[in-house]
């Protein structure tokens, strides 16, 4: 049985937040997490199938030419 709402109830109203462009809310979304314990973006970089982490290719041993087609971090593949 669906309940009714009384006519004079507050409805909670959720404010819009300023995140910036639409670059910045998609990088705000990614997480580097590597080996290094690093943080920066910079650099050949492979993102983790499993946890969808951020790694630098070079602090695991990746090169351009090897890149796998799917890649799953340390914390992935225990």
């Amino acid at each position: 049985m669906a309940s009714k709402r009384k006519a004079n109830t507050k409805v909670p109203v959720l404010k819009k937040l300023d995140l910036g462009s639409e670059s910045e809310l998609d990088f705000a979304e990614d997480i580097t997490r590597c080996i290094c314990l690093k943080t920066h973006t910079t650099g050949l970089m492979i993102q983790c199938e499993g946890c969808e982490v951020w790694q630098h290719c070079e602090c695991i041993g990746l090169k351009k030419k090897n890149i796998p087609k799917k890649y799953w971090c340390e914390r992935c593949t225990k």
